[in-house]
């Protein structure tokens, strides 16, 4: 999704992983369903920020085949391609970019443990620098493996409950509903474990009802209004 001011920078993207079986077609269709088809109240566009560009056409989808390389090699160029309309903003003032709704899924959690054995990890430059060995051991985290997450923004300021300061119960609503449909009609919406090297189902998830930050989509450079003291 693009910004109205077409900066690469301020481009917003959202990754969904579908089985194999899934044509870039379905998945295309599966996508633009998400966040525009009307759901208990509003469809997920309508709490889309309007800095982000709804002119035609201006949506762009891409498809990449993961086939041996689910764990995280570069994927190279899409296999498809397309554009389509983002629907239209619920008419509320733009929020800080970087502000988002969390949702999050998962696949079936009850075969692994949320705690493993140990691991390798790569130790973390700064103690390498002060003199730490540059991997350590440490418990790995099965089923983190097999979550996710989606920020979805930014958004608009409708989305924020005056009372609470939380995300308004009826976008909670929203959300969960198109996650059910995404997860269960034909395109077959998983997790993709570069750990496990897998594409595994999703089962379940949540919604986080206070808003999440995307660090990456906050202003570079701050604009400031300078005064002086007589």
């Amino acid at each position: 999704m693009q910004d109205v001011g077409h900066v690469a920078a301020d481009d917003v993207v959202n990754s969904f992983m579908f089985n194999a079986a899934t044509s870039p077609g379905d998945a295309f269709t599966a996508v633009e369903a998400f966040f525009n088809t009307m759901r208990t109240t509003n469809s997920l566009a309508a709490y889309i920020s309007p800095t982000i560009d709804r002119t035609t056409n201006s949506w762009i989808l891409q498809a990449y085949d993961l086939t041996g390389k689910l764990d995280g090699k570069n994927l190279g160029s899409p296999m498809a391609s397309t554009t389509a309309t983002l629907g239209a903003s619920g008419g509320g003032a733009p929020a800080p970019d970087q502000l988002a709704i969390v949702l999050g899924y998962h696949g079936v959690l009850s075969a692994q443990p949320e705690h493993g054995g140990l691991v390798t990890r790569p130790t973390p430059d700064r103690a390498v620098d002060l003199g730490a060995p540059p991997t350590h051991q440490a418990s790995s985290r099965p089923r983190a493996s097999i979550r996710g997450r989606l920020y979805l923004g930014p958004l608009e300021t409708n989305c924020l409950d005056s009372t609470t300061g939380n995300v308004q119960a009826l976008i909670v609503a929203d959300i969960i509903a198109a996650a059910k449909v995404l997860a269960s009609e034909s395109a077959l919406w998983c997790v993709w474990s570069r750990t496990y090297q897998t594409a595994t189902p999703v089962t379940g998830g949540w919604v986080d009802l206070e808003f999440g930050i995307q660090r990456r989509r906050r202003d570079k450079v701050p604009t400031r209004t300078l005064y002086t003291v007589p």
